[in-house]
């Protein structure tokens, strides 16, 4: 049986920053949760890197000034889903009229 699996690092992040062009260069977390009870549910490699950690606290978070907090934004999410869903069906189509043969896809960036 053949599979194919797409991978986006970050992709939460990702979404937020999409939103937020100027968020590219700066380190970001985003919390999710109910409130009261917010935790960081994603950050790019800078934060990570400036000490923030997965799980942590929105309010242990915020202590950290150079890092931008944002909510995760299912709205933001919800067009790089939907581009995923399109990249999957390009590659099935593709798969099947390359008869078994391998077919790569590299995605720069």
């Amino acid at each position: 049986m053949a599979f194919a699996s797409i991978h986006v690092p970050n992709f939460l992040v990702q979404a937020a920053v999409r939103a937020e062009p100027r968020l590219r260069a700066r380190a970001v977390a985003l919390v999710d949760g109910t409130p009261p009870i917010w935790n960081v549910v994603a950050a790019n490699e800078a934060a990570l890197q400036a000490g923030i950690e997965l799980g942590m606290a929105k309010s242990q978070a915020a202590q950290f000034r150079n890092v931008e907090i944002r909510h995760r934004s299912r709205l933001q999410e919800n067009p790089l889903t939907q581009l995923c869903s399109i990249w999957e069906l390009l590659f099935r189509r593709a798969w099947k009229t390359r008869r078994r043969t391998p077919l790569f896809l590299i995605l720069p960036g």
